[in-house]
């Protein structure tokens, strides 16, 4: 991984822990990721009782709390400590709360073939691909037979990339290296691994930052080309590819 060990621990440590601030950012998720969260209680049922969901690089763990307050029995993994620290405050608003572990995504402590669910979101694009094919190995040792995969990144065809890469030219990206991920490239690698896919969506934020009027210059025109090109479904900025563990298939 190219990133900046202190990347993610500055953009952590400046974010807000008010409770107005803790309960804006849950809301943000909900509204937003709403393909994500309507996926996954499709094929796990809304009640979420009895089923063990693992979120890998969680950051906030907002998509595991939210599951663990429908009953579901979760563990959230990041290895920034920093992110676990605001993941914790977070949590701490409610009474049902997600476990929440400093750990390395390349080595889960989880046991083999224990999650119904493995999820990650917006992780893996800060990854070679060769360490993405090892990242997501490990993610597969540890689901059920026929447990669920959900891979949720950057969309490599949409003007979010191109709003991302103007901003790294002008150094106003906080988040370290992070490309857009290709569709066909992310169900190549999940395919050898013995998995078929079951679903995928997209979704968009509601508009990109900005800082001053010239941001506006390059930033409206982009979402007037992504508003038009989802009128085609393509174009979001993220996108969601749903796997299921082949029966048979080994760790």
């Amino acid at each position: 991984m190219k990133t900046n060990g202190k990347t993610w621990e500055v953009v952590f440590s400046n974010l807000q822990v008010s409770t107005e601030s803790l309960l804006q950012r849950i809301n943000k998720h909900l509204v937003q990721r709403t393909p994500l969260f309507s996926t996954v209680t499709k094929h796990l049922g809304q009640d979420l009782s009895g089923k063990t969901i693992v979120e890998v690089g969680a950051g906030s763990a907002i998509e595991c709390l939210l599951f663990t307050l429908r009953g579901a029995r979760c563990l959230a993994v990041d290895l920034e400590k920093e992110a676990t620290r605001y993941a914790q405050k977070t949590a701490s608003l409610f009474s049902k709360q997600p476990y929440l572990c400093v750990g390395n995504g390349f080595m889960l402590p989880v046991k083999s073939g224990s999650a119904d669910l493995v999820l990650s979101q917006g992780f893996l694009e800060h990854f070679e691909p060769e360490e993405m094919a090892a990242l997501l190995k490990e993610q597969y040792r540890i689901m059920k037979p026929k447990g669920l995969l959900l891979v949720d990144v950057p969309n490599f065809h949409s003007p979010y990339e191109v709003y991302k890469r103007i901003n790294g030219l002008f150094g106003a990206w906080v988040y370290g290296k992070e490309v857009g991920i290709k569709k066909k490239l992310l169900i190549t690698m999940v395919e050898k691994l013995a998995m078929e896919r079951v679903e995928s969506y997209g979704w968009s934020f509601k508009g990109y930052p900005y800082k001053t009027i010239l941001d506006l210059a390059y930033m409206v025109p982009l979402l007037a080309a992504r508003n038009v090109m989802q009128l085609f479904g393509y174009g979001h900025d993220s996108i969601g590819l749903l796997f299921r563990k082949k029966s048979g298939g080994g760790e």
